[in-house]
């Protein structure tokens, strides 16, 4: 009877052992087995209080741990569907500002034009204002050379006219008087080969009507279109 339950003692001594050394085998073989742990295992076996509390914590922490591998979640329909309109705000916003930006360049482009229409009319309008200051002055000397032609008499007005270019001479002859003008032009038949020449170039301008035929021809060779695009 005794040496049965020796037997019996012994075999379930053997057993206990051998199921720790399995289970630290266990242990090590996932990597638990840590000098940490080691030590709460020895503490555990000679009864240290805590030591189960411990453990148990720790392997309610361990639990709770996500295991490795695996990522986040994944969104919820809701979540993408609020990520898409929050993504399609933000275009909206920037398409927005894009177009308030090509609006802003159009109108400053639209103003840059107009400041050149309004420059391009300042410069003709100057321009005219010269034109007609110097038809007025050349009126003015005009009037004032034929006034001093028909004070000098004809035969010194050929003098003095010999010295002008042929439009200025018909120019003056065609503003006097016809008595004064018929006596400047028989003095010029009277006069030399070249007052001769000048006097019947003269004589054959006024017939002609100029200068004003020669502005008026000017005129209607002249192209309408300066671009030269007929369709404007």
């Amino acid at each position: 009877m005794g040496r049965t339950l020796s037997t019996l003692i012994g075999t379930i001594c053997v057993a206990t052992v051998a199921t720790q050394a399995i289970a630290l085998a266990v242990l090590a073989w996932h990597g638990r087995l840590t000098a940490d742990s080691w030590d709460e295992i020895v503490a555990a076996l000679d009864g240290v209080p805590g030591t189960e509390v411990a453990i148990q914590e720790s392997d309610e922490e361990a639990a709770n741990e996500e295991p490795a591998g695996i990522g986040t979640r994944m969104p919820t329909y809701e979540e993408v569907l609020e990520r898409r309109a929050t993504a399609a705000l933000q275009l909206a916003d920037r398409t927005e500002q894009l177009r308030a930006a090509a609006r802003a360049v159009a109108a400053e482009a639209d103003a840059v034009a107009a400041d050149r229409r309004q420059l391009a009319a300042d410069r003709a309008a100057f321009a005219a204002g010269l034109a007609k200051a110097r038809d007025e002055l050349t009126s003015e000397a005009t009037e004032q050379t034929r006034g001093l032609l028909k004070g000098m008499g004809s035969k010194k007005s050929v003098e003095y006219l010999m010295t002008l270019p042929d439009l200025s001479v018909v120019t003056l002859l065609k503003g006097l008087d016809e008595r004064t003008a018929s006596k400047v032009l028989a003095d010029f038949a009277a006069g030399t080969e070249q007052e001769k020449a000048k006097g019947a170039a003269a004589f054959a301008a006024l017939q002609a009507g100029q200068p004003e035929a020669s502005a008026y021809d000017a005129a209607a060779s002249a192209d309408p279109d300066p671009s030269g695009d007929p369709g404007g």
